[in-house]
């Protein structure tokens, strides 16, 4: 009974310091290009080479990385369920064109919602995203944001709270599974209420998967091997 319990106990204190110890979690996603519209009213010529970039027989290839105790950084009072996690890293590859992460920190995030307060009526919401991506300019214009939007405003069961999950969502959970690729192009007609010029280039998401975690498997077997060595010093006793 003794060795059981000290058995038990080391388990315990096994999974407890598993469980605490921070290390990077990543996921892959791929896409479909499905929308390729550039703004029409665009005077630059920008249209023209932004077509030749993008075209909807691509595909969407990325990924992203984050801590596993990355804690909710939402400031946002009027969207506090809305919870907000910092990405370690994120980029993406559409055909042949590539974006990194935005080199603010504060720029790469999870807005993670499980349809509650305020953002009920939007239902839950899993969205990585990055405001201002390292990338080429296209025509001079640089992008100024990529996000991937999945969304469930039926069932309003994919998000079960806002903490951020270890796991990748399922796609199936979700109504909409959208990515959008930004540029925002400056108006310098001198017309004060005019808009700028808006292109996009977006599509559906077709699979998001988590990377195998080779920091935390070698804890875990340590742990194992730690654990085989202290049963075989109870045994000899």
């Amino acid at each position: 009974m003794k060795k059981i319990i000290l058995i038990s106990i080391t388990s315990f204190y096994l999974l407890v310091s598993i469980s605490a110890f921070a290390y990077p979690i990543s996921f892959n996603f791929t896409g479909d290009v499905t929308l390729v519209d550039p703004d029409p009213d665009s005077p630059s010529g920008f249209t023209a080479e932004f077509n030749n970039t993008f075209n909807t027989s691509q595909k969407l290839n990325g990924y992203l990385t984050f801590d596993s105790n990355t804690p909710d950084t939402n400031t946002n009072i009027g969207h506090p369920d809305i919870a907000t996690y910092v990405l370690t890293d994120i980029g993406a590859t559409i055909g042949g064109y590539t974006l990194a992460a935005s080199l603010f920190t504060d720029d790469n995030y999870i807005q993670i919602s499980n349809a509650t307060g305020s953002n009920g009526f939007f239902g839950d919401l899993y969205r990585p995203a990055i405001i201002d991506p390292v990338a080429l300019a296209i025509a001079g214009v640089l992008p100024h944001m990529f996000d991937i939007d999945l969304r469930d405003t039926i069932t309003k069961t994919a998000i079960t709270n806002d903490s951020l999950p270890l796991e990748p969502p399922l796609l199936s959970l979700f109504n909409g599974t959208n990515w959008a690729l930004e540029f925002e192009e400056l108006n310098l007609s001198g017309d004060v209420e005019a808009s700028d010029y808006r292109h996009v280039v977006s599509g559906t998401i077709t699979s998001l998967t988590k990377v195998p975690e080779p920091s935390s498997l070698l804890l875990l077997g340590f742990g194992l091997m730690g654990l085989r060595r202290f049963r075989r010093r109870i045994a000899s006793h």
